[in-house]
């Protein structure tokens, strides 16, 4: 009889980039590059931690690759999110933590060194274009339903369970 594969946890920073118009960035890449068998996704900057890494210092580390962005103020934790997936015959369970930080609005250019590894495109969105957007793949799924609440104010005491 064979033990079914444990999942190897892969912990995962997230950041709810938000400017001053409460617009959303959110980076569009290619659904190969992050393993979801699909074409293509839009998901808010972020990525694994590494060895000894806080999940506040990978987000920090993450918004400096991604984006461009350094020296900003990391804000609470607001979204878990877990899900199983595959790389290279491998099971694992990624564990997201979504963080807000508020930015002044800026345009990725190419005078930013960032890592644009599977990268689509960058875009600003606001809450009516993403919901308007239904030709559109949002991570989390729902993103426009969780974050109706963040924009208005109601940042949750502890961390909330967000869907895939």
């Amino acid at each position: 009889m064979t033990t079914p594969d444990v999942p190897i946890p892969r912990p995962t920073a997230r950041v709810l980039l938000l400017d001053p118009d409460d617009r959303l960035f959110l980076i569009h890449n290619a659904g190969e590059i992050i393993n979801i068998g699909l074409p293509s996704v839009w998901l808010p900057p972020g990525g694994r931690l590494e060895a000894g890494e806080t999940h506040e210092e990978a987000a920090r580390r993450e918004l400096q690759e991604e984006v461009g962005l350094t020296d900003v103020e990391i804000g609470p934790c607001v979204w878990l999110r877990t899900f199983p997936f595959e790389l290279n015959d491998a099971h694992y369970a990624k564990h997201e933590r979504y963080f807000i930080c508020r930015v002044d609005h800026f345009e990725i250019g190419a005078d930013l060194d960032v890592d644009p590894e599977g990268v689509i495109s960058y875009r600003w969105w606001s809450l009516d274009g993403i919901d308007a957007a239904t030709d559109q793949l949002f991570v989390p799924r729902a993103l426009g339903r969780h974050l109706r609440p963040i924009l208005a104010g109601d940042i949750p005491p502890a961390p909330i369970e967000v869907d895939i």
